[in-house]
């Protein structure tokens, strides 16, 4: 099998069209079509179905410090570019996938709240939000009621853009014996590059300490990623994602949250998978975190 197709590199200045001068504040369906190659210039986007078509490009802005794609599917058949390998997207973007619409494309039933890159589409997303450290370990113990974390690792700097910041969510592991108590937290506050202030207080002890050689510290996580993909409320449980037969997807420094479907009233035998590979020509994933209604499901797929 030939190696992987290198990830394109496309830049604000490959756009030959602005979001704002298409389809200003259009509500409905909005399709991008061949040649076209828009950049994304409003920091809020309310669509029915985005349909990106072969030949056709949607590309991020990252001066835009927060963006909130809101639509019930996306179709990917053209391009659809959030940052790059060689450059990573700096800035936030969400997208929040909502409704009852029932997608189909090219003969294959998607469901509701669905992002589909199909045959021929390609999806470049690379967030630079954990793509360096995204992990340590408590310095010291944290006490049940304690909103302050000293870290094993001092690499925490809000001059860098790769850094652990003021806002990002967390996730301390637990210590103890029962599997419940890991818990997230926010950083409020950087007292240094080694210790963060965190809220609410810990609920929980978290172990902080080698022991006789032994390591059993806690783990610090970053859960904060500069893409995230998420359900709205409206509609069944759950957004899910289908990459079809021909597409191509490389995707990093993201978040899926909340992703698959729970059983339909009206079809009570079948759920959704949050994920869906299907013969997918190439795949690379990297400090991707998924929070998971359901399971993946791969078909024919290298991963």
């Amino acid at each position: 099998m030939s190696p992987a197709p290198a990830p394109q590199q496309p830049s604000q200045t490959d756009a030959n069209a602005k979001w704002s001068s298409l389809f200003g504040s259009k509500s409905g369906n909005v399709n991008i079509a061949s040649g076209q190659r828009v950049l994304i210039d409003v920091s809020s986007i309310q669509a029915v179905v985005i349909t990106i078509e072969k030949g056709g490009a949607l590309i991020a802005n990252p001066d835009l410090a927060i963006t909130d794609i809101n639509a019930a599917a996306i179709i990917v058949a053209g391009e659809f570019h959030i940052g790059s390998a060689s450059r990573p997207f700096p800035s936030t973007i969400n997208i929040i996938l909502s409704g009852t619409a029932e997608i189909t494309y090219d003969n294959v039933n998607c469901g509701t709240k669905v992002l589909v890159a199909a045959n021929g589409g390609v999806l470049e997303w690379h967030g630079v939000k954990g793509l360096e450290k995204s992990w340590t370990y408590l310095s010291q113990t944290a006490e049940r009621g304690s909103t302050r974390l000293f870290l094993a690792d001092s690499f925490v700097d809000p001059t860098y853009e790769n850094s652990w910041k003021v806002g990002d969510e967390i996730v301390v592991a637990g210590t103890d014996y029962s599997p419940d108590q890991a818990e997230r937290v926010t950083i409020m506050n950087i007292v240094s590059k080694g210790v963060v202030d965190v809220s609410p207080a810990l609920s929980y002890y978290h172990h902080g300490t080698i022991t006789k050689g032994v390591d059993e510290r806690a783990e610090v996580g970053l859960l904060s990623r500069s893409i995230s993909v998420r359900s709205g409320s409206a509609g069944r449980l759950g957004a899910h994602l289908m990459f079809l037969k021909g597409s191509t997807t490389h995707i990093e420094g993201a978040a899926g949250v909340g992703l698959g479907q729970d059983q339909s009233p009206d079809t009570p035998s079948t759920g959704i998978w949050p994920v869906t590979w299907q013969e997918v020509s190439y795949v690379t994933h990297r400090c991707t975190i998924l929070y998971l209604d359901a399971s993946l499901y791969t078909h024919h797929t290298m991963l």
